[in-house]
Parts: structure tokens; C-alpha cells; sequence
């Protein structure tokens, strides 16, 4: 029974098999847009929702991840074009900032209330997004829809 055995796709299933398995005990460090070199990251980066009127609201969310091993806190910066304005109490601008501590392997998400000025252009408008923590930085963008109000 020993002879009729092919040793060589076995071997190579067991390679196989460890492979797989090497991927998945990797797979918590792949693909979170993670730089090895920094302590934070910005998982994601989104507005919701993603479509308003002109002198309508909205909120852009920026979810931030500490992949160090000590608690930091990070400083987010929000800049728009001309058309969006962040809404901070009484003051409308063009910039935001917010702050957040984050545990180690932590993440928090950041809510920034923005309008769309009621004299903006119909069209797709940018976000400019850094996190810092130390002389660390990581930058993202975000986008959102304007359409006239009817």
C-alpha cells in the first residue's frame, strides 16, 4: 500500500497546507494600510452621506488605528476646498482639527460636521486628511457629491 502512495503530491499538499497557514497567522497585518515605520494608520476615511445638497450637512468620519505597543495621541487635521466649510460651534472654516488618545492595538474613529456653502458648484469636492502622532504622519483623502439645491 506504502508504494502506491505519491510521495510527491503529498509533500507538496503539505507545503501547501503550511503556506496557508502562514498567510493566515500574517493576514491581522496585511492590508490595514499600516506603515511598519509609524505607531498609527488610517484604516479608513469616508462621509456620510456621501451625496448632499448645497446648504445641506454631513459628517466625514476618519477611523485611526494604533499599531504601536504604548498609548499616543494623534492630532487630526481636516482641510476642503472652497465650497465645503467644517461646522465647529458657531465657526465655519475650511479646516479642522481633532484630537484622540488610542491604546495600543486601539482605534478610534473622529466625526467632523461639515455644510455645503449654499453659493458651492455642483461637483465632487476633496478632503485632505493627516493624522500625526510625534513627527509620524499619515495622510488620506475623502471625497463628497454637491448638487444645487432644487
Amino acid at each position: 500500500m506504502l508504494k502506491r502512495i505519491r510521495w510527491g503530491a503529498v509533500f507538496g499538499l503539505l507545503a501547501l497546507i503550511e503556506l496557508m497557514i502562514i498567510i493566515v497567522l500574517l493576514m491581522p497585518h496585511l492590508g490595514d494600510g499600516c506603515d511598519a515605520d509609524k505607531d498609527i494608520c488610517i484604516l479608513r476615511s469616508w462621509v456620510e452621506p456621501s451625496k448632499i445638497n448645497t446648504g445641506d450637512e454631513s459628517t466625514l468620519f476618519v477611523e485611526v488605528k494604533n499599531v504601536g505597543d504604548k498609548d499616543i495621541t494623534v492630532n487630526v487635521s481636516v482641510k476642503s476646498r472652497k465650497g465645503v466649510v467644517f461646522i465647529n460651534s458657531a465657526l465655519e472654516t475650511n479646516d479642522s482639527k481633532g484630537y484622540s488618545s488610542i491604546a495600543p492595538g486601539g482605534t478610534r474613529i473622529l466625526d467632523f460636521r461639515i455644510k455645503a456653502a449654499d453659493d458651492a458648484h455642483e461637483g465632487r469636492y476633496l478632503f485632505d486628511i493627516e493624522v500625526k502622532e510625534g513627527s509620524a504622519a499619515v495622510k488620506d483623502t475623502a471625497y463628497i457629491t454637491i448638487a444645487k439645491k432644487k
